[in-house]
């Protein structure tokens, strides 16, 4: 069976002592190597500090109102005595003398003459001179969320996850005291009450602090944050009092309680094909829960040995088992060694392994989390850099932290970071794929955030209609991935900032399916050529230039035609030749494949018989005469019927010399119907007999999950369930109408020879039998005349109300009287549907053709049933 996946029902075979393994281990060790690199970024305890692209229309009411709030006040900027009540204050008051903290007298004059006259937003939430200070952050910092024995602590407050609801000022202020002045947590086995932590603000460091406030210190910073988290509830329920606290306990789960589980999810069904994953900002747990999942079965995984406990922020490296060997060392204190002693770079920020190809390079892989302002970037590539030596390839995987405009000395300028890494003999996985010019006008960004009204520095706080514009935003190219000049050519690349690899310019993240500031970056590397050459022993053509065929295979109904359709009627330019094989008796998808397809594509149909049975002969013929043709194809697109297994229609890549020579088997997709895929999987087969649809997932590279429509979420989860218990390294793409983009199915580098060798050694045997299930039958129909529409629909209803589970797939062209279009028909099970397709011809003669493929059909009684129902 497949690595990572369940048991795969044996193939009848003949005996051969053909061992040609070794040979094809070659063909594929030259395959373009997937790359992504992503700062997964660490957990914010804040759900509100950056605006985020949210499906609720009520998220962006809230944070506008704030905004207006705190912007323009007007006359609700009130006393905080208003907010924070002079019985409030007593209540502190005698709860900060019971403690036994001095200066509380002070403090209550401080309240009386000072604080609760102040205006709430403009002398106080927008007050300059309490920032500098720090009379509200830092207890803020301190108590916020507190990482306790039992786990995290968070005070009642707005800006951090706590649960509680706080409907009303009053409601806030007793859980506050409750928690500052009765709460213990264990802090490094240390039993500690909360108005423990508060600490002195020294005047030293914050000369902004008079001498009686430092003084005070303690009970004056715990009165202005009991004032400052007064004034957050207190305005987030004038602004949206029935809203405010489920939108934040959405934000608490996506961004926060599932970020780990979902940030895994993206990884293992979104880039399960990647060969090398570069990651920043990765905690420990993320780490351990990594070990819990598919990609460690799919991935050696390289974490730093002294990792970041303390930020536990990490940068890891996954590279796949098929592409790279498990000997490896770590390189990280070597690359550190070679750093300037004021770099700004801690435990954790770099990890840096040499490992060994499968074939035959030799790698040093790095990933790297530059500082805030970008200055630690270039001494690290340095750094990296002098630790690569002789022919290895370097593999750099980063979040640079520079941006669109740099400062000299204060921030790192993307045009500064690419003239250093240029000069310095290296590459980026952009070269050649965006226009020439200063990075800094053609890079795209992969970082787009703005803070919002709702956290501390509010200084730093951008409006809602300037997130795109505002200098304050972080909306910048950050992140690379860098190798050695010539090493690697990139073929493409990619953005994205959804977790199914498309990108929204104009969308902030993190989102609520997007738990990252950062987008992943994406690249697919050809080895130079030559590199390439020189790996070949000479060779006169590598992988890279053969055309790239995709076998496109599918239980019957599950979308494959219309996936062509849609296929063949893209924009995308390309030549494709696109190979056709029906199971019917007779050829139905000529009729249903649109007739307004691009010049650039051809048609070419066999339904002589199965693909995967008798007619190998003829994809071998067709094949060697598309490569006699002297315009060179974009790529091949084979259609198998519902009833073929995809293994014996792969081998042909391999077992015929001039197919091999030009041509690769770039990828088996596997279109997958979520309504029925179940039924089919679970469907009794006679002995001997292989059960297609299983067979079709297990040797699925990407498998397209169709018709997303007919299916409930707690229905979708036990499909992805039952896929995952036979294929665990395919990724899947969910879609409605078999919409997917080109970019994700064609030219993808996704087929993987080895790993099947590893599972299937007789895979490459061209004596290899497979048996179909006999009772699956195919019946078709022809009869010229014109069909009476209600005796039609009468028919269909019954059929499918007494036949349905039996009939996998019907489908057909009719001629309905009175009508002067054509109909055309499919049905799955007990779906069905039809439309007009386009007029007749003048002068065609109207030909019925309908094909029924099922379980014991009875002939005779399908062709008396549909000719009672002829004019």
């Amino acid at each position: 069976h497949l690595p990572g996946t369940g048991a795969r029902p044996s193939r009848a075979r003949r005996d051969t002592t053909d061992d040609t393994s070794a040979n094809h281990r070659l063909t594929m060790a030259f395959s373009p190597l997937k790359t992504a690199s992503w700062n997964i970024a660490a957990v914010n305890n804040n759900p509100f500090e950056y605006w985020i692209t949210h499906p609720d229309p009520q998220y962006e009411e809230l944070m506008a109102g704030v905004q207006g709030f705190i912007d323009d006040a007007g006359d609700r900027d009130v006393a905080v005595s208003e907010v924070f009540t002079p019985a409030m204050f007593d209540e502190l008051a005698a709860s900060m003398t019971a403690v036994g903290w001095e200066g509380v007298d002070q403090v209550a004059e401080c309240y009386r003459n000072d604080f609760c006259q102040r205006p709430i937003v403009s002398g106080f939430m927008t007050d300059k001179d309490l920032g500098a200070k720090r009379l509200a952050s830092m207890p803020d910092r301190v108590s916020n969320t507190i990482n306790s024995a039992g786990g995290a602590v968070c005070r009642p407050t707005v800006i951090n996850l706590y649960e509680e609801p706080m409907d009303s000022v009053d409601a806030w202020w007793a859980q506050w005291k409750t928690f500052v002045f009765d709460t213990t947590v264990n802090i490094k086995g240390k039993d500690t009450p909360v108005h423990g932590l508060f600490g002195p603000i020294k005047r030293s460091k914050y000369p902004a602090v008079t001498e009686l406030e430092e003084s005070i210190s303690i009970p004056l910073q715990t009165m202005v944050l009991a004032i400052f988290d007064a004034i957050l509830v207190h305005i987030m329920n004038s602004v949206s009092p029935a809203a405010w606290h489920g939108i934040k306990m959405s934000l608490c789960e996506a961004l926060n309680k599932k970020k780990v589980e979902r940030t895994l999810e993206i990884m293992v069904e979104t880039y399960a094909d990647t060969d090398v994953i570069f990651l920043q900002e990765a905690a420990a747990v993320f780490i351990d829960q990594m070990g819990g999942t598919a990609l460690a079965e799919r991935y050696h995984i390289f974490s730093p040995e002294k990792i970041d406990a303390k930020r536990d922020q990490n940068s890891i490296i996954l590279a796949s088992r098929a592409k790279f060997t498990g000997v490896f060392s770590e390189v990280t204190a070597e690359c550190v060694a070679n750093l300037p002693e004021n770099a700004p770079v801690s435990a954790g920020d770099l990890c840096a392994v040499a490992t060994d190809g499968v074939d035959g390079n030799k790698y040093l892989l790095a990933s790297f989390h530059g500082d805030t302002n970008g200055l630690a970037t270039i001494p690290v590539v340095e750094a990296v850099n002098k630790v690569v030596s002789g022919d290895t390839k370097l593999l750099f995987g980063m979040d640079a932290n520079c941006y669109f405009k740099g400062k000299a000395g204060k921030t790192l300028g993307v045009d500064e970071f690419g003239e250093f890494f240029t000069k310095l003999g290296l590459a980026s996985c952009f070269d050649g794929l965006v226009p020439g010019g200063p990075l800094s006008e053609v890079l795209p960004h992969t970082t787009f955030n703005a803070r919002t009204f709702l956290q501390p520095q509010l200084n730093k706080a951008i409006k809602l209609a300037d997130r795109e514009t505002s200098p304050l935003t972080d909306r910048n190219p950050k992140d690379f991935i860098l190798f050695k000049k010539g090493a690697f050519v990139p073929k493409a690349i990619g953005s994205d900032n959804d977790g199914s690899k498309g990108f929204d310019a104009a969308a902030p993240f993190p989102t609520l399916s997007f738990p990252s500031d950062h987008a992943v970056l994406s690249a697919t590397l050809e080895l130079g050529q030559a590199n390439a050459a020189a790996a070949e022993g000479g060779a006169s053509e590598g992988a890279a230039g053969k055309i790239p065929v995709t076998v496109l295979t599918g239980f019957l109904g599950s979308g494959k035609t219309t996936l062509m359709n849609n296929i063949l009627n893209g924009s995308h330019g390309k030549k494709i030749a696109v190979i056709e094989n029906e199971f019917g008796e007779i050829g139905i998808d000529d009729s249903l494949v649109s007739s307004t397809i691009n010049a650039d594509e051809e048609i070419f149909e066999m339904n002589n018989g199965c693909i995967c049975c008798t007619v190998r002969g003829d994809l071998i013929r067709i094949l060697n005469k598309l490569l006699s043709r002297p315009k060179r194809l974009d790529g091949v697109l084979i259609e198998t019927t519902g009833m073929a297994d995809p293994a014996p229609v792969a081998q042909t890549f391999f077992v015929d010399e001039q197919i091999q020579a030009n041509m690769k088997l770039d990828a088996i997709l596997t279109v997958v119907d979520a309504k029925h895929l179940i039924q089919h999987l679970d469907e009794e087969k006679p002995e001997g007999a292989e059960n297609e649809a299983v067979e079709q997932v297990l040797f699925a590279d990407k498998i397209i999950l169709n018709k997303m429509d007919l299916v409930s979420e707690e229905e979708v989860a036990e499909v992805e369930r039952r896929i995952r218990d036979l294929n665990k390294h395919a990724p899947i793409l969910k879609c409605q109408n078999s919409q997917v983009d080109l970019g994700e199915i064609m030219n993808v580098g996704a087929f993987d020879l080895n790993r099947v060798l590893e599972s299937e050694p007789d895979f490459l045997d061209p004596d290899a039998e497979h048996v179909h299930d006999e009772t699956v039958t195919s019946v078709g129909i022809s009869r010229e005349g014109e069909c009476d529409l209600a005796k039609l629909n009468a028919w269909f209803s019954k059929l499918l109300q007494e036949k349905g589970v039996d009939i996998y797939r019907m489908k057909g062209v009719l001629a309905i009287k009175d009508s002067a279009e054509k109909f055309v028909f499919q049905g799955v099970h007990m779906l069905f549907e039809a439309a007009p397709l386009k007029p007749w011809d003048e002068g065609e003669t109207r030909v019925n053709k309908l094909v029924f493929i099922g379980k014991r059909l009875d002939r005779a009684e399908l062709e008396a049933q549909f000719s009672s129902c002829m004019v």
